[in-house]
């Protein structure tokens, strides 16, 4: 799916790979997690337009341990993900507009405070408040039982976090910034899904593609 931001804001299809800097923050393989961090285009001795990139563990009510990952480029677009909601794209804000909508979720809900089999399979609900949301991978639609199995609202992905998190800055302007998560979903005898979500944005273009 491509977004379009006012009329600077274009999704475009993504090159082929150059010289690029890499930085995991999440991985369930080495037993890893940076938590809070950070880095800028100052940092990164950049000489295109200031740009910074940033994870947030929030804390508090039902967000608590959730994270968030911000780009935000001088130009004022700013994308918000969560790695811990199935890198679900929670808005996109910039030049004066916002996309999103107003749920009555106000907080990032850490999956681990949802029950997806609460209310008939409708728990989805309790932390649905993204722009753009990911559902699957083993069942995706209304809540249905089969043989005497609950496959609840539009499955785990959502809410599943990420096993793998890196973030990657091309060396070279306008340093197209590329986040990749993995997502799993497996259960013995019964489903085995990984998905290698990604999202790229262009500092000086503003462009901006989510897979």
């Amino acid at each position: 799916m491509k977004i379009k931001l006012a009329l600077t804001v274009l999704a475009v299809l993504v090159s082929g790979s150059a010289a690029a800097k890499t930085w995991v923050l999440t991985s369930a393989e080495q037993g890893t997690e940076q938590g809070n961090w950070k880095i800028s285009s100052s940092e990164l001795k950049s000489q295109s337009k200031p740009f910074s990139i940033e994870q947030k563990v929030l804390h508090g009510g039902k967000q608590e341990g959730s994270k968030i990952l911000t780009i935000h480029s001088e130009d004022g677009l700013t994308i918000t993900l969560s790695p811990t909601r199935g890198m679900n794209l929670l808005r996109v804000e910039g030049f004066g507009t916002r996309m999103g909508w107003d749920s009555p979720v106000k907080e990032v809900v850490n999956p681990a405070y949802i029950n997806l089999e609460s209310r008939n399979g409708l728990g989805w609900l309790d932390g649905f408040n993204e722009m753009m949301v990911r559902c699957g991978y083993e069942w995706t639609g209304h809540p249905v039982t089969d043989e005497g199995r609950i496959y609840t609202l539009h499955g785990k992905a959502g809410n599943t976090p990420v096993s793998q998190l890196e973030v990657e800055v091309a060396d070279a302007a306008p340093h197209e910034i590329r986040i990749r998560g993995l997502i799993k979903e497996s259960t013995f005898k019964k489903a085995d899904f990984a998905d290698h979500d990604r999202a790229a944005l262009r500092a000086r273009q503003q462009q901006f593609q989510p897979a």
